[in-house]
């Protein structure tokens, strides 16, 4: 459940419990985790199919991005058995996918939360006035 920038070694704030809530929110409703598995390489790659690329400008900053991404910003791991790098293509998907919900205003709560880049996620206080939150459906 590590937030985009946490894994890239940028700076960060209190947004990264945004990104958690956005994930455990998302786990509560499907019943799996959104963005399984070991690797970090893997779970960037998750993250990208679903939510959609990393801007280049946090890339760029990040400390750790060369630890996942090339000089050209292709996703790659390195592969323990072989110790070659691998170039990883994602699967494109969609949180609709994931979540198998139509509730436009519950798919919106969450994709706002996991709003990749941190400067564009809510606030604890923003996220609690979003409309789902007060919809009659969830009174």
């Amino acid at each position: 459940m590590r937030a985009p920038e946490v894994i890239l070694g940028l700076p960060y704030d209190e947004k990264i419990d945004l990104w958690s809530l956005g994930c455990i929110v998302a786990e509560l409703c499907s019943g799996e985790v959104l963005f399984p598995n070991e690797a970090v390489a893997m779970i960037l790659a998750r993250i990208v199919a679903v939510l959609g690329p990393i801007e280049t400008e946090m890339l760029k900053k990040g400390q750790e991005t060369h630890k996942y991404f090339t000089k050209e910003y292709d996703l790659y791991h390195l592969n323990e058995e072989s110790n070659e790098i691998e170039y990883i293509i994602t699967e494109e998907s969609s949180l609709e996918e994931q979540l198998q919900v139509s509730d436009e205003l519950f798919l919106d709560f969450v994709r706002t939360l996991l709003e990749i880049n941190p400067l564009r996620r809510p606030t604890a206080l923003e996220a609690l006035n979003h409309p789902w939150l007060s919809s009659s459906s969830y009174n």
